[in-house]
């Protein structure tokens, strides 16, 4: 398993994963069309050339961040994999000299 930036080829995966969640009213839907205007914020990991969970780090303004769309699939849950996509986006907020990062949850 690697985690790495997300491609183009991974908007599709990345909605279906958003949209599982969604559909059980566990997570806000996001249109494919913010998928792929903010594509270049988004984070994935990939076990075997498959997305297995994906989320995104947000810049709100010069101080403040905010993870977005963190999803796992659910074949993949309790592995880490959420908390280790946070750890990421918290390196890449404090790398950028954000000082705040915060999420919303349902």
């Amino acid at each position: 398993m690697k985690f790495r930036k997300a491609r183009i080829t991974d908007v599709e995966p990345i909605h279906s994963l958003i949209t599982y969640y969604a559909e059980k009213g566990l997570m806000l839907a996001r249109p494919r069309t913010m998928l792929y205007e903010g594509l270049r914020e988004f984070t994935i990991a990939e076990n075997q050339g498959r997305v297995i969970a994906a989320g995104s780090l947000h810049i709100i303004w010069e101080d403040l961040a905010e993870i977005r769309a963190l999803a796992v699939a659910p074949d993949h849950l309790k592995q880490g994999l959420g908390r280790s996509l946070v750890d990421t986006f918290l390196a890449e907020a404090k790398e950028l000299g954000l000082p705040r990062v915060f999420a919303l949850t349902y």
